[in-house]
């Protein structure tokens, strides 16, 4: 089971989110590398949860990079050199 998170659909004329969401990128980015955040990753690495055959660190992953990719496709040039 899959939970479907809502998609970040802003227009880019909205510039006082900018530094919001450039924040949120970089904390993000941190929570799925494993030296800012491996108690937390080790400790869902390898729980299963679904029938699709993935696991708690996968979900996490997906969700994670479907988040990046939203705040991407609004600030492209200053979270893609992050990335």
């Amino acid at each position: 089971m899959t939970h479907e998170w809502p998609s970040i659909r802003l227009s880019t004329g909205q510039k006082g989110f900018e530094p919001v969401f450039l924040a949120v990128s970089d904390m993000l980015l941190k929570k799925i590398q494993y030296d800012y955040n491996s108690e937390q990753i080790d400790a869902i690495f390898d729980v299963a949860v679904d029938n699709d055959s993935e696991n708690v660190w996968q979900i996490y992953l997906k969700t994670i990079i479907e988040i990046l990719y939203d705040i991407a496709v609004l600030y492209y040039s200053k979270v893609i050199p992050v990335v």
